[in-house]
């Protein structure tokens, strides 16, 4: 008897220590931010993507959430096709891609009239934790596609720095 109560003890002290060791890939797989590191080819860029990135927020929240705020489209997209934007941070060993919500916007279809772009999925936005993903410096591309076609992208002119809890801009 003596000797299971030393059993259990032991057991739970390697249980406690388990999760206190992984709790925050525990908790961001509960909460579906877990982020997928793979090789991802980024050398083939388009000159046919016009995008903008509107807003890059601070890790916030106790997931250290960042959110990514845009437009994004490929002069060549038909009119009425499903339109698709992820964005893509390449470290500097993976590459995580995390898939953005898309909405209409008339403003941005009105400001490039002369491109006769429909106003369907221009706007984007996504959030990453920051926990996710490993201490390094980041290059953030732009991937867009019409579903059932090939993708192109576009890489942003600033880099990120992710250290610790923090991801900012290199050099500020």
């Amino acid at each position: 008897m003596k000797n299971m109560k030393i059993l259990f003890v032991i057991l739970v002290a390697l249980l406690w220590i388990a999760l206190f060791v992984f709790s925050t890939k525990i908790i961001l797989f509960f909460t579906g931010n877990t982020l997928k590191g793979e090789q991802i080819d980024t050398s083939t860029l388009s000159p046919d993507i016009k995008y903008h990135i509107d807003r890059i927020s601070s890790p916030e929240g106790l997931l250290k959430m960042v959110t990514i705020e845009g437009w994004a489209f490929n002069v060549n997209y038909r009119d009425g096709s499903e339109r698709n934007v992820s964005l893509i941070l390449k470290g500097p060993a993976l590459s995580f891609e995390i898939p953005a919500k898309t909405y209409d916007s008339n403003g941005i279809a009105n400001h490039f009239k002369d491109l006769k772009i429909s106003s369907e999925d221009l706007k984007f936005d996504t959030s990453f934790s920051v926990l996710a993903i490993p201490n390094g410096k980041y290059e953030i591309f732009v991937k867009v596609w019409e579903t059932g076609e090939p993708f192109s992208m576009v890489q942003h002119y600033k880099n990120y720095v992710k250290f610790g809890n923090e991801f900012s801009v290199v050099g500020e």
